[in-house]
């Protein structure tokens, strides 16, 4: 492929700016250590060429993707799909993707899911739904989650809390109250 066709790496960004590739990836990441000066200069640079940063680069180098992994038991199940479209809403406000994965309510495959995010250097992990009462899943999954937060992941449980980390807890009691309160007659 000539050089002309392929698309530009982050190398071509520093070789235009006269920076080292350390000083173009700190600029382009937005990290210390580069003056504002050269920073907007690269920046400059990369956008003229047309460079955009790859994510398996920046993931192999170490870093955590901008992707949020959310695990629900079924995508169309309408709670769950509602929690999905919540979650991809928020995450594109922040510039975020979201790899959703299926349990089908196995524990099991749940715990091989949320291993799998984790591999792929998931940024933020959601685990929605479960609360199996499986106490070989429950504690594999936490000490998964309690090492990922250790390194500097985030994760939360929505509707359960047996995980050790934070958690959305629907109030379904109160909830439940206020259906059966609810005037028969609403029509």
């Amino acid at each position: 492929m000539s050089r002309a066709s392929r698309r530009p790496r982050l190398v071509d960004v520093a070789e235009h700016a006269a920076v080292s590739l350390a000083t173009a990836s700190r600029a382009l990441a937005g990290r210390a250590g580069v003056s504002a000066e050269v920073a907007d200069r690269i920046r400059q640079i990369a956008h003229e060429l047309g460079y955009v940063a790859n994510p398996y680069a920046r993931t192999l180098a170490g870093g955590a993707t901008s992707t949020v992994g959310l695990i629900v038991h079924q995508v169309d199940d309408p709670y769950f799909a509602e929690i999905a479209a919540g979650v991809i809403q928020l995450a594109a406000e922040q510039g975020l993707l979201v790899q959703i994965c299926q349990s089908g309510r196995d524990p099991d495959y749940e715990l091989h899911q949320l291993r799998h995010l984790i591999a792929q250097r998931v940024g933020i992990v959601l685990i929605s739904g479960s609360g199996y009462d499986d106490p070989r899943m429950e504690s594999a999954a936490r000490a998964e989650l309690a090492a990922f937060q250790d390194h500097g992941g985030r994760a939360a449980a929505i509707g359960r809390h047996a995980l050790g980390v934070d958690a959305v807890l629907p109030d379904n009691e109160a909830g439940g109250h206020a259906l059966a309160v609810l005037p028969r007659d609403v029509g």
